[in-house]
Protein backbone atom coordinates (compact mmCIF):
# COMPACT_ATOMS: atom_id res chain seq x y z
CA UNK A 1 0.00 0.00 0.00
CA UNK A 2 1.51 3.35 -0.99
CA UNK A 3 0.93 6.29 1.27
CA UNK A 4 1.21 9.97 0.62
CA UNK A 5 4.98 10.87 0.72
CA UNK A 6 4.16 14.09 2.58
CA UNK A 7 3.03 12.19 5.69
CA UNK A 8 5.47 11.19 8.41
CA UNK A 9 4.34 7.55 8.43
CA UNK A 10 6.65 4.99 6.89
CA UNK A 11 5.76 3.67 3.44
CA UNK A 12 5.36 0.06 2.44
CA UNK A 13 5.68 -1.10 -1.11
CA UNK A 14 3.78 -4.26 -1.99
CA UNK A 15 4.17 -5.96 1.38
CA UNK A 16 7.95 -5.35 1.79
CA UNK A 17 9.59 -3.86 4.87
CA UNK A 18 8.69 -0.26 5.63
CA UNK A 19 10.80 2.38 3.89
CA UNK A 20 12.40 4.78 6.37
CA UNK A 21 11.73 8.45 6.13
CA UNK A 22 14.51 11.01 5.84
CA UNK A 23 14.20 12.05 9.50
CA UNK A 24 14.39 8.42 10.67
CA UNK A 25 17.59 7.90 8.63
CA UNK A 26 19.08 11.07 10.08
CA UNK A 27 18.19 9.95 13.62
CA UNK A 28 19.91 6.59 13.03
CA UNK A 29 23.04 8.31 11.67
CA UNK A 30 23.10 10.64 14.69
CA UNK A 31 22.79 7.67 17.05
CA UNK A 32 25.63 5.83 15.27
CA UNK A 33 27.83 8.93 15.43
CA UNK A 34 27.15 9.36 19.14
CA UNK A 35 28.24 5.76 19.75
CA UNK A 36 31.38 6.35 17.67
CA UNK A 37 32.17 9.55 19.60
CA UNK A 38 31.79 7.70 22.91
CA UNK A 39 34.15 4.96 21.69
CA UNK A 40 36.73 7.52 20.56
CA UNK A 41 36.52 9.36 23.89
CA UNK A 42 37.10 6.09 25.72
CA UNK A 43 40.12 5.25 23.54
CA UNK A 44 41.51 8.74 24.13
CA UNK A 45 41.08 8.36 27.91
CA UNK A 46 42.94 5.02 27.83
CA UNK A 47 45.86 6.49 25.90
CA UNK A 48 48.79 7.50 28.15
CA UNK A 49 49.42 11.24 28.30
CA UNK A 50 52.06 12.60 25.95
CA UNK A 51 55.28 13.67 27.62
CA UNK A 52 55.96 17.37 27.21
CA UNK A 53 58.81 17.87 24.75
CA UNK A 54 59.52 14.14 24.55
CA UNK A 55 62.15 14.63 21.83
CA UNK A 56 63.95 17.27 23.91
CA UNK A 57 63.71 19.70 21.04
CA UNK A 58 64.28 23.41 21.33
CA UNK A 59 66.70 25.60 23.18
CA UNK A 60 68.48 24.01 26.10
CA UNK A 61 68.15 25.80 29.45
CA UNK A 62 70.99 28.16 30.28
CA UNK A 63 70.45 27.96 34.03
CA UNK A 64 70.49 24.71 36.00
CA UNK A 65 68.44 23.94 39.10
CA UNK A 66 71.44 24.60 41.35
CA UNK A 67 71.96 28.00 39.74
CA UNK A 68 68.30 28.84 40.29
CA UNK A 69 68.56 28.05 43.99
CA UNK A 70 71.68 30.20 44.25
CA UNK A 71 69.90 33.05 42.46
CA UNK A 72 67.06 32.71 44.97
CA UNK A 73 69.50 32.83 47.90
CA UNK A 74 71.29 35.89 46.52
CA UNK A 75 67.97 37.64 45.90
CA UNK A 76 66.87 36.86 49.47
CA UNK A 77 70.10 38.50 50.65
CA UNK A 78 68.91 41.71 48.96
CA UNK A 79 71.06 41.78 45.81
CA UNK A 80 69.61 43.30 42.64
CA UNK A 81 69.19 41.43 39.37
CA UNK A 82 72.16 43.24 37.82
CA UNK A 83 74.41 42.38 40.78
CA UNK A 84 73.36 38.72 40.66
CA UNK A 85 74.07 38.61 36.91
CA UNK A 86 77.58 40.03 37.46
CA UNK A 87 78.28 37.49 40.21
CA UNK A 88 77.27 34.62 37.94
CA UNK A 89 79.44 35.83 35.09
CA UNK A 90 82.42 35.93 37.48
CA UNK A 91 81.69 32.58 39.18
CA UNK A 92 80.56 30.35 36.34
CA UNK A 93 81.54 32.15 33.17
CA UNK A 94 77.96 31.75 31.97
CA UNK A 95 76.69 35.04 30.61
CA UNK A 96 73.28 35.78 32.12
CA UNK A 97 71.57 39.10 31.58
CA UNK A 98 69.84 40.97 34.37
CA UNK A 99 66.51 40.45 32.60
CA UNK A 100 67.08 36.67 32.66
CA UNK A 101 67.82 36.86 36.38
CA UNK A 102 64.69 38.97 36.90
CA UNK A 103 62.61 36.43 34.98
CA UNK A 104 64.02 33.55 37.05
CA UNK A 105 63.28 35.40 40.29
CA UNK A 106 59.67 35.90 39.19
CA UNK A 107 59.37 32.19 38.28
CA UNK A 108 60.77 31.19 41.66
CA UNK A 109 58.39 33.53 43.50
CA UNK A 110 55.37 32.15 41.61
CA UNK A 111 56.11 28.64 42.79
Amino acid sequence: MLQNPNTSKSKTIFGSAPVKTESQRKDEIIAELRVEIADLKQKLAEKPPKIHNERHAGRKPKVSYEMKTEIKNLHNQGLSSAEIAKIFIQKTGVIISKSTVYKLINEINKN
